[in-house]
């Protein structure tokens, strides 16, 4: 796949980068869903499923590209580029950005990123994902399965992980022989969930 020369809504002409009309429609239209509150993947499906092209003959919207675009300062008139929105509104998408972010009061330095054996899906044996979102106010916590097609969930706060660890590792400590049969399942609280 051919790849830009110049940033989404600019272009050459006569050898001097200019806006693009129809690409600056497109991205005033993606700043103005990020800022009505639309998710990045919401905005990223309308534009596949109307057909409109990141580059010729290509679509792919994803995530990601529309945070590229949202982040991009160049936007603002920086590094020679004209401007097509204002530092305001630039300002205003990286604070929504910030809001947004679940991840911001994540402590990497918290027990829980020490552990460094994988966590096992007991519907499948996959390796399991931790992931933390701050917007659940029960448990904000959850590990999901990485196999495609199983994704079980459980619902687990880390304090209450690390202290199933520390039961199992000080039952290992008295009884050795456990070592070769421990595995572990799935709590039988209602926490746990199967599924997407």
């Amino acid at each position: 796949m051919k790849k830009r020369n110049v940033p989404f809504g600019y272009q050459y002409q006569n050898g001097v980068i200019t806006t693009h009309p129809q690409e600056v429609a497109v991205l005033n239209r993606i700043f103005s869903e990020y800022q009505k509150g639309m998710s990045l993947s919401e905005i990223a499906s309308r534009l596949n499923d109307e057909n409109i092209e990141y580059q010729t003959g290509v679509t792919g919207w994803n995530k990601s590209r529309i945070m590229r675009l949202i982040e991009d300062v160049r936007y603002t008139g920086k590094d020679g580029f004209p401007a097509i929105i204002d530092e305001d509104t630039h300002q205003t998408m990286m604070e929504i950005k910030a809001q947004k972010n679940t991840q911001h009061s994540t402590d990497r330095n918290h027990e829980i990123f020490h552990i460094d054996v994988p966590v096992i899906c007991p519907t499948c044996g996959h390796e399991m994902i931790r992931r933390h979102d701050s917007r659940f106010k029960k448990c904000q916590q959850r590990w999901i399965c990485s196999n495609a097609d199983c994704r079980t969930a459980i619902h687990k706060a880390d304090s209450d992980l690390l202290d199933d660890i520390t039961v199992l590792l000080n039952r290992v400590i008295v009884n050795p022989e456990l070592a070769n049969a421990i595995k572990l399942s799935a709590p039988k609280d209602p926490g746990y969930r199967a599924g997407r």
